[in-house]
């Protein structure tokens, strides 16, 4: 078997770390906040699934697209992943505004924010449509010669700190190594961009250098009392077809899905903690079985 296949069970070694800060959530939640994990894992398999059907898909074509869209040359495989790192994270806080910023692509964003709790779940929970555009800009570095298969790992690399920076309090790795938080995204800078209070949005789009937000003026400190989280008017948890439609109906000017409120009050059969986690672990299943068959990603 090939063993970078293996990268394609990495999704699951999640689940443990997601139920260890589930535990620390728990123990310094509001009285009442709602727990939203199920429903956050329901969503992250979904997604997970449609991503890598993507991402495969995209990584063919980028494959085959790469010897006549290389401009440059970079000859060394680690200069080429350094390069990847740091441009593809610079390019991934452009696109992370854009999301925020253009209704297009706010419509299937919107999934990740609406959750008012924050834990390592919660960096699961995106849009089956989200990877499309990821895919596009990472392929802006084939011009500066980046094999795909770097910009895979790069992107993987970028994507697994994305889902760890979700945590539910500061990491005992950072609390006495302030000087990391001048550098790198870390999760109480994480929480600031999450933040309910329309006075922290359009702050903290860092994945992994939190240097950018400093340099181009998005950066808001964190703050102790911080604890409002999600969108102002959007449900956390309910039926799935109306967490992932409804903004896109709202942008084409449709109605909702239907149900609405009553779809609040019926969240519990689509957003159970087992359903969730079945689902998200049956497509970690699912994409390792199909790479397995079709013998991807190449070495």
């Amino acid at each position: 078997m090939d063993p970078h296949i293996l990268q394609l069970f990495a999704p699951a070694a999640i689940v443990p770390l997601v139920f260890l800060d589930r535990a620390v959530r728990w123990r310094t939640a509001r009285q009442g906040a709602p727990d939203e994990t199920g429903v956050n894992f329901l969503l992250g398999g979904i997604s997970l699934f449609s991503d890598g059907i993507t991402v495969g898909a995209f990584t063919l074509f980028y494959q085959a697209l790469a010897p006549h869209a290389a401009l440059l040359h970079i000859p060394s495989l680690p200069l080429q992943f350094a390069v990847a790192i740091v441009l593809g994270d610079f390019l991934s806080y452009v696109h992370h505004r854009c999301m925020h910023a253009w209704p297009v692509l706010w419509a299937s964003h919107i999934v990740h924010h609406q959750s008012r709790t924050i834990d390592l779940s919660t960096g699961l929970r995106n849009h089956p449509f989200a990877m499309v555009g990821t895919c596009l800009v990472w392929g802006l570095l084939l011009p500066l010669g980046i094999r795909p298969e770097v910009m895979l790992g790069a992107a993987a690399l970028i994507g697994t700190y994305d889902v760890l920076v979700h945590r539910s309090s500061e990491s005992p790795a950072t609390r006495n190594r302030r000087w990391l938080g001048l550098v790198l995204n870390l999760p109480e800078h994480h929480r600031v961009h999450h933040s309910a209070d329309a006075a922290f949005y359009d702050s903290n789009y860092a994945l992994l250098f939190i240097v950018w937000d400093r340099l181009l003026g998005t950066y808001r400190a964190p703050q102790p009392a911080m604890a409002r989280f999600g969108v102002p008017g959007a449900p956390a948890t309910g039926r799935v077809r109306t967490l992932l439609w409804a903004e896109w109906m709202r942008l084409l000017r449709r109605p909702p899905p239907e149900g609405g409120a009553e779809a609040e009050a019926e969240a519990e059969a689509d957003s159970g903690l087992s359903v969730g986690l079945a689902v998200y672990l049956g497509a970690v299943a699912a994409l390792a079985l199909m790479a397995l068959l079709l013998g991807f990603p190449p070495v």
